[in-house]
C-alpha cells in the first residue's frame, strides 16, 4: 500500500505560475536593522509588492481583469488553475511608476 501512495505522489501533476518577461521584477533595496539592549545590527533587505496587485497575463492580454478571470485561460472547470498557471505570467511590479514606492538607505 505505501509504494502505491508513494508512486501516486511521484506522478501526481503540478503547476507553478510563469515568470512574466515583459516587466522586470527589481525589488527596491532596503537597509534594515534589529536592535537589543547590546545595540543595533544592520542588514540589507528588499521588499517586494505582493502578487495580487502584479499584472497575471498570456501574451500582453490579462487573465483578470475586475472580478473576472479570462475565461480563456483561467476556465472555471476542475482544471482551471493548473492551466491558469501554465498560460498566464506573473509580471514584475513598477514600483514607483505605479505605487509610488522607493526606497533610500532605511526608509
Amino acid at each position: 500500500m505505501m509504494k502505491q501512495v508513494v508512486l501516486a505522489l511521484a506522478l501526481g501533476v503540478t503547476s507553478a505560475q510563469q515568470a512574466g518577461t515583459i516587466v522586470a521584477e527589481t525589488h527596491p533595496a532596503l537597509s534594515v536593522s534589529e536592535c537589543d539592549s547590546s545595540g543595533c545590527t544592520s542588514s540589507s533587505s528588499s521588499i517586494t509588492v505582493d502578487s495580487n496587485w502584479r499584472w497575471l497575463e498570456d501574451g500582453g492580454v490579462n487573465c483578470f481583469t475586475g472580478n473576472e478571470w479570462n475565461a480563456t485561460d483561467c476556465p472555471q472547470t476542475e482544471d482551471g488553475a493548473s492551466q491558469c498557471a501554465q498560460e498566464c505570467n506573473l509580471e514584475g511590479a513598477t514600483y514607483e511608476t505605479s505605487y509610488g514606492i522607493t526606497t533610500e538607505d532605511d526608509s
